[in-house]
């Protein structure tokens, strides 16, 4: 099974290597699409700047690194796109041809279309697709799809049922990092708001993590269960908040208890990083590709730590939770992306 690493700069390639991944993937944010579109619309489901390559330039530089050291490159281009988009995203697909990137990511079905087969590129179907179940899987299969990025709301068992009802696919799952509570391909928050708002500010924290940090200080205190302690009424943490419609049908006791849900739902701790170690060897079994790291705006050292952890555990499955503690510092407090 496969360990799947986020790149965003062309210098941390050899890290990840060392550290064992045996994939890379990674996003392009162009100066030409921010122009026209800003951060808050992205090519890749990645809108701040610190998660994405500037332009072909570094994506030829990444692809030329990752395969000298023996390492796949996906190149993710899994938005969903508008007519007016498609010029930018066919350069985006030209850049990555160039490069000679092993794969692309895919969520838009249109996109899909234009490609086809012949495309030159092998096709892998983004989560943003939203397979949950065999003949979806199948209907991308006949689109040229060749891998499945599992939605994180599937079960092992569901995923196990894709496996043996889908010969001929690859499946991956995320194992590490950035969960989320809505489904990527039927989410609609816009995420790219914070960088504009914030700017160099927001940047700097992203690049430092710091986000992640605080996260850690709370794990850390034994806090990471308590979702009262911070319940916010924006999603995802964004910079706009979100009301509940008053309606003739909807009391304001029905309106004032659907937005104190809201608040409890998402909170600080809503994007806690789970993770997915004690499940590695039931997905081996069944014959998952790949365990993918989420986090292509994670600074090089938390993704060599995340690599090397994972290698270890499917090296010594039935020691998950000890290596953890090994690797990280403090318990992983049960923050699971397939709890049982």
């Amino acid at each position: 099974m496969k360990i799947l690493a986020p790149v965003n700069k062309a210098a941390e390639v050899d890290t990840l290597a060392d550290a064992g991944a045996d994939e890379l993937y990674c996003g392009m944010l162009p100066p030409e699409w921010k122009r026209l579109y800003s951060n808050v619309v992205s090519p890749n489901r990645r809108e701040w700047s610190s998660a994405n390559l500037g332009g072909p330039e570094e994506l030829a530089a990444v692809a030329e690194r990752a395969h000298r050291r023996g390492l796949r490159l996906l190149f993710t281009l899994n938005a969903l796109y508008t007519e007016a988009q498609y010029p930018l995203v066919r350069e985006a697909v030209a850049a990555a041809r160039a490069a000679k990137a092993d794969a692309l990511v895919v969520a838009d079905l249109g996109l899909l279309l234009e490609l086809g087969r012949d495309s030159g590129l092998e096709l892998h179907l983004s989560t943003g697709g939203t397979v949950f179940n065999a003949e979806a899987a199948r209907f991308y299969q006949g689109l040229g799809v060749k891998r499945v990025t599992v939605p994180r709301h599937l079960q092992p068992a569901e995923t196990a049922a894709l496996i043996r009802d889908c010969p001929g696919l690859e499946f991956e799952v995320f194992a590490l990092n950035s969960g989320c509570k809505n489904i990527d391909g039927f989410c609609t928050f816009l995420h790219g708001t914070s960088e504009l708002r914030y700017g160099s500010l927001w940047r700097a924290a992203k690049r430092l993590n710091f986000d992640r940090f605080l996260l850690g200080l709370l794990k850390r205190a034994g806090l990471a269960g308590n979702l009262g302690l911070a319940g916010v009424d924006s999603p995802c943490l964004h910079n706009y908040r979100i009301s509940v419609e008053r309606s003739a049908d909807k009391t304001a006791a029905q309106a004032e208890t659907l937005e104190r849900n809201l608040a409890a739902y998402f909170s600080l701790l809503s994007g806690a990083d789970p993770c997915a170690a004690c499940r590695a060897a039931e997905f081996q079994a069944m014959g998952v590709h790949g365990l993918k790291i989420v986090g292509r705006n994670y600074s090089t050292g938390q993704k060599a730590a995340d690599v090397r952890f994972l290698k270890a555990v499917l090296a010594a499955p039935g020691r998950a939770r000890q290596l953890y503690r090994e690797h990280y510092g403090s318990d992983c407090r049960r923050l699971c992306y397939y709890p049982e």
